[in-house]
């Protein structure tokens, strides 16, 4: 009876999870619009218009622009405008990732049901059922950035799920043209972040690990005289050599592709592509000194170190009335104070403080309190690699009492949490931002954590409020995600904002559909307006039909979208510094000074300090009429002299 109720219980949480995230995702379609998916639109689409990789474009991201060029070229063609293409890009987005969400139940479900199986435990995919569902709902609202477009956050998600699904597909079928998989997987990853280029080494000290296992089981075999099962293990792996030659083999045929692209259509030789190369690193945005680097993560480390003790000291509070609770319900009270409930605790607490933050009058956007799945992600390496260390005689007991689970945890889960720490080393270096920010990139980690979090253990009568605590912890964690992804609305990077705020709808544009800020829905208005009429004036002016161009200074590079010649700038980037880069840029290419230049007032609010202390704003004064520059409320622009 009381399982009957447990069951009807957690498929009632699960129907309301899901309509949440069904909720939360019609949010994040049209609530909204943040500076990194104008630069994350604009960057593909320069690529269509015919700028070319490490020539033209000197994106820092723009390896990441293939995918989302991909998906856009359709719409161009067959709208034959750039109105609602952002709505368009979330909506492809939702269906790829909606895709991965689904691919990652499936494998769970499948490695779950092997890994509890060959273990004895016949109902064990039943009790894991659910949790399966969980983590793919987990993975679902986990979005790195909190934006859903094609952008390069989403497909780092995407691509290391992609390796992982192969590298769990070389497990069970042993063939050599998955490992060439796994390597075209893989360099997808790296075009799409280029920080996951730490995973090649890392794949391969896994496969000459899990080589090493190989041989080992298959000794034994041999010794005992038991034959392989084939069901569980497959054909007999060739080793780990063939398996980093075939993977190898498919990252360079990648990069072949990718170098013969890169030098057909840009028309580079090989020292003008490794001349631009360092040229894009001048990002002022990304270019930092080793000391200032330095002092800037030590500071952001103090601040997920402050974050983290907040909410392990406030879990240690509510840990004694947990303690309470077990007395008071005359149980045992030595399973509250272990390192798995406290983890729960931790979960609860800080995903609690997300979920009422907004009932308690507290402001806060969806970046707020990511230390939080970084603590939790260190914390459940700890449970894991101690629940390791567990001994064979406590493993078989727990298997021959029926009481517990004895499962222990499959390959796939240990190369999940491996790929992911190094992962979000690859982030942390190749960011701009600290680890508060990037810990949402965790969301593999995470979703593997809960299968160590919540070991399933109804059948212990001593445990029941412990294994009810967990499940409640693993929803709050779920709840807060919600929270971030449909409530909270990421508005110019962190600043706080929610979907009670009034919005109205954007009615024309590459923005049109999408719900903004009447403020914002203004200005951009004001913005794209002056940008279409000014170009377009320009085209109809121009004699000798060789094309008109125009550049943007500003974080608004949607406005590309809105042009009606030619976009020319070195880099599209929302966070644009305006250094030297820029000045090289036309000094390299002299025939790309545009025709106009637009500033945007929310960027450049001083323009007279811009134009006289600013190395590139001095750059303008030579060349264009700054005296004669013309605006409106939103953006000024200025003609260039011999235009």
């Amino acid at each position: 009876m009381q399982q009957k109720s447990l069951k009807t219980i957690e498929k009632a949480v699960l129907a309301v999870l899901v309509l949440l995230s069904v909720a939360a995702t019609v949010s994040k379609l049209f609530v909204g619009f943040d500076i990194d998916e104008g630069y994350a639109i604009a960057m593909p689409f320069r690529l269509l218009m015919g700028d070319r990789l490490f020539s033209q474009m000197w994106e820092i991201h723009q390896t990441s622009s293939f995918l989302p060029a991909l998906v856009m070229w359709p719409y161009l063609a067959i709208a034959e405008s750039t109105d609602g293409i952002a709505l368009y890009l979330r909506i492809i987005s939702l269906l790829i990732h909606l895709a991965m969400s689904i691919l990652v139940w499936y494998v769970l479900r499948a490695v779950v049901k092997d890994a509890v199986t060959g273990n004895g435990d016949e109902n064990g995919t039943k009790r894991y059922s659910y949790l399966c569902i969980i983590a793919a709902l987990v993975y679902f609202n986990l979005l790195p950035k909190w934006m859903q477009s094609v952008d390069f956050s989403l497909q780092q998600v995407w691509g290391l799920t992609l390796v992982l699904f192969f590298l769990w597909l070389e497990k069970r079928l042993h063939k050599n043209i998955i490992s060439l998989l796994t390597g075209i997987a893989l360099s997808m990853t790296v075009l799409g972040y280029v920080g996951m280029i730490v995973l090649y080494p890392v794949i391969v000290v896994l496969y000459i690990l899990d080589g090493r296992r190989d041989g080992k089981l298959a000794n034994a075999n041999k010794i005992d005289g038991k034959a392989t099962d084939g069901k569980s293990t497959g054909a007999q792996h060739p080793g780990a050599l063939p398996r980093i030659l075939w993977m190898t083999a498919g990252c360079a045929c990648m990069a072949l592709l990718f170098l013969a692209y890169v030098f057909v259509t840009g028309g580079l030789s090989v020292s003008e592509f490794l001349e631009n190369i360092p040229r894009i690193f001048m990002d002022g945005t990304h270019t930092l000194g080793f000391a200032d680097k330095l002092q800037l993560y030590l500071r952001q480390w103090s601040v997920v170190a402050k974050h983290s003790l907040i909410f392990a000291g406030s879990s240690f509070m509510f840990m004694l009335c947990l303690h309470a609770i077990c007395v008071l319900k005359k149980k045992e009270v030595k399973a509250v104070w272990n390192l798995r409930t406290f983890t729960a605790m931790v979960m609860a607490v800080s995903s609690g403080l997300m979920v009422t933050a907004p009932i308690l009058g507290i402001a806060l956007g969806p970046f707020h309190f990511q230390s939080r799945f970084l603590l939790l992600f260190v914390l459940m390496w700890v449970i894991a690699l101690r629940d390791r260390n567990d001994t064979k005689k406590e493993q078989k007991d727990a298997q021959e009492s029926g009481k517990g689970s004895a499962t222990k945890m499959p390959a796939l889960f240990w190369t999940a949490m491996i790929l992911q720490t190094a992962a979000f080393a690859g982030v942390l270096l190749f960011s701009n931002v600290g680890p508060d920010s990037s810990s949402s990139y965790l969301a593999i980690g995470l979703m593997a954590g809960l299968f160590v979090l919540i070991p399933q253990e109804r059948g212990k009568e001593a445990r029941p409020i412990i294994n009810a605590f967990s499940q409640m912890a693993v929803v709050l964690l779920l709840l807060s995600l919600l929270m971030s992804k449909g409530f909270y609305v990421r508005y110019t990077e962190y600043f706080p904002a929610d979907i009670t705020q009034h919005r109205q709808q954007v009615e024309a544009g590459p923005l049109q559909g999408l719900y903004l800020l009447p403020e914002d829905a203004k200005t951009e208005a004001l913005c794209r307006e002056a940008v279409s009429k000014v170009t377009d004036d320009l085209k109809a002016a121009d004699a000798t039909k060789t094309g008109s161009s125009a550049m943007v200074l500003g974080t608004d590079q949607i406005l590309n979208l809105s042009m009606a010649g030619r976009t020319v700038c070195p880099s599209t980037i929302s966070t644009p510094a305006f250094n030297s880069q820029w000045i090289l840029y036309f000094d390299v290419y002299p025939q790309l000074l545009p025709d106009v230049v637009f500033l945007e007032k929310n960027t450049i609010d001083d323009r007279d300090k811009f134009f006289a202390k600013n190395e590139f704003g001095q750059y303008l004064v030579k060349h264009y009429d700054v005296a004669g520059m013309q605006e409106n409320e939103a953006i000024c622009w200025v003609h260039r002299k011999d235009g």
